[in-house]
């Protein structure tokens, strides 16, 4: 049996509060480094991302932060752009 594949987002509210209510997505998970709920933060959101064993990542924004949290997460595939030092936390990189 062949499962279709699930899209799951990883951002911060005002970008879920965006989105809310559209078919783009499957699954919203919120992420905010800097939120004072803990289960926001990087470790909870990897842990989180993790237990789900994503095969692939599109790594958007261009931010060193969001590279690191699709390796944290054990993504096998991480595609995205290599500026802001991301190369090395990449298995694809885009021109």
């Amino acid at each position: 049996m062949t499962l279709g594949a699930r899209i799951t987002g990883v951002m911060k509210g005002h970008f879920a509060e965006i989105l809310a209510g559209t078919d783009w997505l499957d699954e919203i998970v919120p992420f905010d480094r800097r939120s004072p709920d803990r289960s926001k933060r990087f470790a909870a959101v990897a842990r989180s991302l993790r237990a789900r064993r994503f095969d692939t990542a599109l790594v958007v924004p261009n931010s060193l932060s969001t590279a690191a949290l699709a390796w944290a997460a054990g993504a096998g595939r991480r595609v995205g752009f290599a500026g802001h030092w991301r190369r090395l936390l990449l298995t694809d990189v885009l021109d």
